[in-house]
């Protein structure tokens, strides 16, 4: 009998590379990579398996809800295998909606789920990617910009901005290391080094051979560049940071 593959989960946070991370896992035939099923609103733009409902969608047309909702949409989620050439099935949550459904944390626990936790190290550009996605109506792109696209940052939130990206990563890093689960954590900053590496790395952890692949995405870089290009008020952002522990993401 062949040994059963494992589930995975990627945990992150917003606009921290995740559906860059998981175009590039739907690049290996054997992987499936749900983009993001427990989005909380109705419209989804980045749901491209639009023949399979997401959470919100079960959830609103299930008879019955209770805990145990998660756990059977879950239970749906992987049986999308057995009528496909997928070796692994997998999907993507943010910290916010484990926070707003903690059951699933249990679920993935008792259904010894591999985790796959993505950080995007540099918080400020994690504030920059979710301003200019606010700012321009620009999630991803599929093409290299021709000019990079300014963007505005509230500096009256900024540092409290920064303190709650600390804090949640710190929250789940912590926590998924008193789990008894089978934990990788891997950076956006890695990736942007060198992908395919990482990916290999991902691709053993999961168990699936990486021989002869090449993980791909059409994803490009919204933003690139220096931050006094990137951001408009660059001298307030500056000055709000000046003194505190995050000047250092504006070397980056």
């Amino acid at each position: 009998m062949s040994k059963k593959k494992p589930k995975f989960c990627v945990i992150t946070t917003p606009r921290s590379g995740s559906t860059w991370l998981a175009t590039l896992l739907d690049s290996h035939p054997k992987i499936k990579s749900f983009e993001e099923p427990f989005i909380w609103r109705a419209d989804r733009p980045n749901w491209t398996d639009k023949q399979f409902p997401t959470y919100y969608d079960y959830k609103t047309n299930a008879n019955k809800k209770s805990i145990f909702t998660a756990f059977k949409y879950l239970d749906i989620l992987d049986s999308y295998k057995s009528d496909t050439n997928f070796d692994i099935i997998g999907f993507k949550i943010m910290y916010n909606q484990i926070q707003e459904n903690p059951e699933i944390m249990l679920k993935l626990l008792l259904d010894n789920y591999r985790i796959i936790h993505l950080i995007r190290q540099n918080y400020l550009d994690v504030i920059i990617s979710r301003a200019a996605k606010n700012q321009h109506h620009i999630a991803h792109s599929n093409t290299v910009q021709s000019k990079t696209r300014q963007v505005t940052i509230d500096t009256s939130y900024l540092i409290k901005d920064l303190d709650r990206c600390t804090r949640n990563n710190k929250l789940f890093s912590s926590l998924l290391k008193i789990m008894p689960l089978s934990v990788l954590e891997i950076t956006y900053e890695s990736m942007q080094e060198d992908y395919n590496q990482v990916l290999c790395s991902v691709a053993e952890f999961l168990e699936v051979s990486s021989d002869s692949i090449t993980f791909k995405s059409e994803l490009k870089r919204i933003n690139q560049g220096k931050y006094s290009d990137k951001i408009a008020n660059y001298d307030e952002v500056l000055e709000t940071l000046s003194g505190s522990s995050y000047t250092k993401f504006l070397k980056g």
